[in-house]
């Protein structure tokens, strides 16, 4: 199964988010409405911090891995089922 997922991530902060989507449009209108609520100074600390990532990726799973990954029992990081990367803010 072909699955898109927003990922956003500050290491400096500590903090990060994941969301997964059946539609690849949505993913990027997802990435890019958040991209353009940051404020500067948010969008500096991503852009600065060497672990930042704020980016949506095209990943392949089975059925059964996204049943794990939306029970929170996927073992494997999804940055692992990558298959694309669609949209990276910090590198636009």
């Amino acid at each position: 199964m072909i699955k898109y997922v927003f990922i956003e991530y500050r290491d400096k902060a500590g903090i990060g988010s994941e969301v997964m989507f059946d539609d690849k449009t949505q993913a990027v209108e997802a990435a890019e409405k958040e991209w353009n609520h940051l404020s500067d100074k948010d969008k500096k600390s991503y852009l600065k911090d060497t672990a930042g990532v704020f980016t949506v990726l095209e990943v392949e799973l089975t059925k059964e891995q996204v049943e794990q990954y939306f029970e929170g029992e996927l073992d494997t990081a999804i940055t692992e089922f990558e298959k694309e990367v669609v949209v990276d803010m910090l590198r636009a």
